[in-house]
């Protein structure tokens, strides 16, 4: 017969047991989610960084953009929007 001490070290043992698989899985996901990355810093440039003008762009027959323009000045902030999948 199995007296209620045993069955509390059992139990506090799989508490253990549980709390050490979390701690992993945590630390994985942390791994997992980080990319390292080094950035130089370059000269600054003027206040123009970028320039393009009448861009186009096509897959065979289908025009995905036509006539595309973009000016990016020093501080301006730039991002792609569009839903996973659409080819950003």
């Amino acid at each position: 017969v199995e007296g209620i001490s045993a069955r509390r070290k059992r139990n506090q043992g799989r508490l253990r047991a549980l709390q050490d698989m979390r701690a992993e899985r945590s630390a994985a996901i942390r791994r997992q989610g980080t990319a390292a990355m080094a950035l130089e810093g370059g000269p600054k440039s003027g206040k123009r960084v970028f320039e393009a003008t009448k861009i186009t762009k096509a897959f065979g027959a289908k025009v995905i953009c036509k006539d595309f323009s973009l000016l990016v000045n020093r501080g301006d902030r730039v991002a792609f929007v569009g839903p996973n999948g659409a080819g950003k």
